[in-house]
C-alpha cells in the first residue's frame, strides 16, 4: 500500500489538493450565496426607495413653468399697479383745494372755518337745502336765529364754532384741509340740487375723521370712527392715505344720483346706505310712495315715484399714495437681525423691485439698497 502510494504520490497529492480546493470553494461558495441574496435584498430596496422618489418628484415635474407662469403674473400685476399708482399721483396733482393749506397759520385756519360754518348756513338754505337751525322768513328767505336758539349746522366742526383751542399749526393745517375738502362737497351737493324746488333736500349731519392729537381730545357726535369703517375704506396704513367723511341727507334718488355723479376723484364714494324716511325738520315732510295708476304704466314710467329716503354717504378724499422705493422698502423690509441691523430684500425680490415695480437701473437700486441696509459686504 505504501509502496503504491509512494508510487502515486503525485496522483495522490493532486487529489488531496483538489479535495481541499472543492472543500474551500464550496465552503466560500455558501458565504457568497449569502452575499447574493444580500446584495438581492439591497438591490430590491433600492429600487423600492428609486420609484418612491420618483413618484415624490413627480408632483414637481411642472415646478419650472408654473415658476415662469408666476413671474409672468407678477409682472403683469407689477405694470398694473404702476399704472394705478400714475393714475392716483395724476388725480393728486390736479386736485388745488389744499395748495394753500401749508401757508395758514393756527388763526388763519380759525378764521377761515368761522367764516365758512356761517357762509354755508345761508349758502345751503338759500340754494333749498334744508339744515339744522335754520327758519324761514317772511320773505321765505332762509336765515338762522341770532339768539342762538337751538342746535345750528357746523357742517363737522361744532366743537369750533366761535371757539378756537391752542392748536399746533401742522393740526391746524389738517383740520383746515378738511373745512376744504367739506366745502367742496356741499358745493357738489349745491350742484345737485340745482334749482328744482320739487326735489327736496336736507343735510341732517356732517361727520369728520378726527386729525390729531388736540382734536382727538374732542370728539363728538360729528367724530366718525374710521376703526368701524376698516372694511369699507379705501385708506391703507402706509399704502393709501385719505380722509373719511360721512353725509347723511334727506332727499329723493334723483338728487342721489345727480350728486354722486359729481364727486370725481380724488373723491372716492365707499359706501352708501339708504334707508326709509322717517325724521327730518318739521318743514320736510317726507312724502310716501305714489303708485302709478294701471292704465298709466308703460315700461319706461317706473310704479314707485317721488320716494323720500334717508342717505348715509362714506366719502373719501384721497390724501396721498405712497410707493416710494425708499418708503416702501422702509416699511415692508424694516425687521432686524439679531444683531439690531435691517435685512433687505433677497436678492431675487430685490431684481424683480428694481425692473418692474420702480423701474430703476439695478445700479441705481443697488445704491438705494446701500443707503438703507448699508454697503452689500456689510449686510446681514
Amino acid at each position: 500500500m505504501l509502496v503504491f502510494l509512494k508510487e502515486n504520490i503525485v496522483f495522490f497529492s493532486s487529489l488531496g489538493m483538489l479535495l481541499t480546493a472543492y472543500f474551500a470553494l464550496s465552503i466560500y461558495s455558501c458565504g457568497l450565496d449569502g452575499d447574493l441574496e444580500s446584495a438581492n435584498a439591497n438591490l430590491i430596496s433600492s429600487r423600492n426607495a428609486l420609484g418612491d422618489e420618483l413618484h415624490r418628484q413627480a408632483k414637481y415635474n411642472d415646478v419650472a413653468e408654473n415658476l415662469k407662469v408666476a413671474q409672468e403674473d407678477s409682472e403683469a400685476l407689477a405694470k398694473s399697479r404702476k399704472a394705478e399708482l400714475n393714475a392716483l399721483r395724476a388725480i393728486l396733482s390736479k386736485e388745488g383745494i389744499l395748495a394753500d393749506a401749508d401757508r395758514k397759520s393756527s388763526q388763519d385756519v380759525n378764521s377761515d372755518l368761522q367764516r365758512f360754518i356761517r357762509l354755508y348756513r345761508e349758502k345751503l338754505t338759500q340754494k333749498g337745502i334744508k339744515v339744522k337751525g335754520s327758519i324761514s322768513s317772511s320773505e321765505s328767505v332762509p336765515a338762522f336765529p341770532t339768539d342762538g336758539g337751538g342746535k345750528q349746522e357746523s357742517f363737522g366742526f361744532s366743537k369750533y364754532d366761535g371757539q378756537w383751542p391752542s392748536f399746533e399749526v401742522i393740526e391746524a393745517r389738517e383740520i383746515y384741509k378738511q373745512k376744504q375738502i367739506i366745502q367742496r362737497v356741499l358745493d357738489l351737493l349745491i350742484q345737485a340740487k340745482g334749482n328744482d324746488s320739487s326735489q327736496p333736500l336736507e343735510l341732517l349731519s356732517v361727520k369728520r375723521e378726527l386729525v390729531g392729537k388736540e382734536d382727538s381730545k374732542r370728539r363728538d357726535s360729528e367724530s366718525l370712527s374710521v376703526d368701524s369703517l376698516r372694511d369699507c375704506l379705501v385708506e391703507r396704513p402706509g399704502k393709501i392715505e385719505t380722509y373719511a367723511f360721512r353725509f347723511e341727507l334727506l332727499g329723493r334718488t334723483t338728487t342721489l344720483r345727480q350728486f354722486i355723479s359729481r364727486l370725481e376723484p380724488p373723491f372716492i364714494v365707499s359706501d352708501i346706505e339708504v334707508h326709509r324716511a322717517e325724521g327730518g325738520t318739521s318743514e320736510f315732510l317726507p312724502t310716501r310712495g305714489e303708485v302709478a295708476p294701471l292704465e298709466e304704466a308703460t315700461n319706461s314710467v317706473p310704479i314707485i315715484v317721488d320716494v323720500d329716503s334717508r342717505f348715509v354717504i362714506t366719502i373719501e378724499y384721497l390724501m396721498a399714495v405712497h410707493a416710494a422705493p425708499e418708503q416702501f422698502l422702509r416699511t415692508f423690509y424694516n425687521k432686524p437681525d439679531e444683531e439690531g441691523r435691517l435685512r433687505p430684500p433677497p436678492d431675487e425680490i430685490s431684481s424683480f423691485l428694481s425692473k418692474h415695480v420702480f423701474v430703476m437701473d439695478p445700479e441705481d437700486f443697488g445704491d438705494l439698497l446701500d443707503s438703507i441696509y448699508g454697503k452689500e459686504d456689510e449686510r446681514p
